[in-house]
This record gives structure tokens, sequence and C-alpha cells, in this order.
């Protein structure tokens, strides 16, 4: 039960994050930490199954479970360019940095919409 709460919970954040930062951008992006299991997951197919003009930076500390749940993600949407993998440790400077540059890259100029730190 706790978890569905978290859900909602981050799913109402998500809808208002989504109104405020909302970009002239036609393709959102919300980067996901924790996100290869439990509630960033399941934010994460949320966010897929109910915005087809958005994809989510998938964060996980684990390259091999983040690329799992990445797979699992993409086969549920159907679009591998919706789901991207980034490796993230939160507890690491360096790691944080390279999430920041790579994410930065991929975006190619665009803003990021927004952030759910799980």
């Amino acid at each position: 039960m706790s978890t569905l709460v978290g859900i909602l919970i981050s799913a109402s954040c998500l809808a208002v994050l989504s109104t405020a930062l909302a970009t002239a951008d036609s393709y959102r992006s919300y980067l996901v930490t924790g996100a290869n299991k439990g509630q960033g997951y399941a934010l994460c197919q949320r966010i897929l199954e109910e915005h087809t003009d958005t994809r989510v930076f998938l964060c996980s500390r684990d390259l091999q479970r983040g690329e799992e749940a990445r797979s699992s993600l993409v086969e549920e949407c159907g679009d591998e360019g919706r789901v991207q993998l980034v490796q993230l440790d939160v507890t690491d400077s360096a790691s944080v940095e390279a999430c920041a540059d790579l994410v930065r890259k991929r975006l190619e100029g665009r803003k990021l919409t927004g952030i759910v730190s799980n």
C-alpha cells in the first residue's frame, strides 16, 4: 500500500512539474533516479504509458539492472528512443557530474522538463 501511495504522490508531483516546467519543445524529458526497480521504475512506466511525447532518463547505479529495466520499458512502450539509460550514483559527485554531462549532450540544447529524485 505504501508503494502505491508513493507512486501516486510522485505522479502528482510529476504533473505539477510538467505544467510548471514544460518548454516549447514538443518532446518532454524527465530524469528519474533509482529507476531500475520499485517506485522509480513504476513512475517511468506511468510516464511512458500516459505521455507519448515524453522520454525518460532511467538512472541506475548498476548498469546491468538498469539495462534490464530499460529493455522491459522499451518492450512495453515500443520505442527505444524514449528510454535512455544513464548510470548514476547520487552519493558520488563524479557520477553526478558524468550523468549531467551525458544528459546535457543527449538533450542537444533542449531543456530537461523535470527531475524525480527517488
